[in-house]
């Protein structure tokens, strides 16, 4: 949903159209961006310019990373076109795992008008995790990247695991700044154990000492 005339949308659109915005405005903007995340349930929100720079944010734990500039995410990009998105990533402020949900802010009512700026909240993915480990059954459930990494998933064992086998020299460009600077294991994710494009995939595990004993 785009940002339309609101107190709340008018000082963002002052702060990111402002070239060095006041500290009473930087200020008033975390107002709006502290209520969102309450309402959301986010760990953060802010905005961004249209060079991708953060210049206003809120962040819970006070980590807000103004100045920061995340021009080469993808959900910067879609926003820019107009389109809202949600993006999985390894943030590179805190180098967890994080989900952005992402909006344009439109300089009028309009869609088809210009956009200015980037509004997005962030949620930590061990909440999604948890969302997917709800006992509705015992399936294994899991959101994996384009590149086929495991972002979020109701079993742990395979976070930050891929469906395929990345050789070192293709695990680059974009793909790699999806994840920050995460230390994979031979520089590139784990295969996970089975075949997840398959309709049906049966997962056993060993059995614990007690079990092999018996009861």
């Amino acid at each position: 949903t785009p940002l339309y005339s609101s107190a709340a949308s008018d000082v963002y659109k002052r702060q990111v159209l402002e070239p060095e915005p006041s500290a009473d405005l930087m200020e008033r903007a975390t107002i709006p961006l502290k209520t969102l995340s309450l309402v959301v349930e986010a760990n953060h929100a802010f905005v961004l310019n249209r060079e991708g720079v953060v210049v206003a944010a809120h962040d819970q734990h006070g980590q807000t990373p103004l100045g920061l500039n995340v021009a080469f995410r993808p959900y910067f990009k879609v926003a820019l076109d107009g389109g809202s998105s949600v993006y999985g990533a390894i943030s590179a402020t805190t180098g967890t795992r994080m989900f952005y949900m992402a909006v344009p802010i439109f300089e009028s009512r309009t869609r088809q008008d210009k956009v200015i700026g980037v509004l997005v909240a962030r949620f930590d993915a061990d909440r999604l995790d948890a969302s997917l480990s709800k006992p509705y059954s015992d399936d294994l459930k899991m959101i994996l990247s384009p590149s086929g990494v495991v972002l979020a998933a109701s079993s742990p064992a395979f976070i930050l695991k891929s469906d395929r086998a990345w050789p070192w020299n293709r695990f680059t460009g974009e793909i790699r700044r999806q994840f920050s600077d995460y230390r994979f294991a031979n520089g590139v994710p784990e295969r996970l154990p089975f075949d997840a494009h398959q309709s049906v995939c049966l997962l056993y595990t060993s059995p614990s000492p007690r079990d092999q004993r018996g009861s």
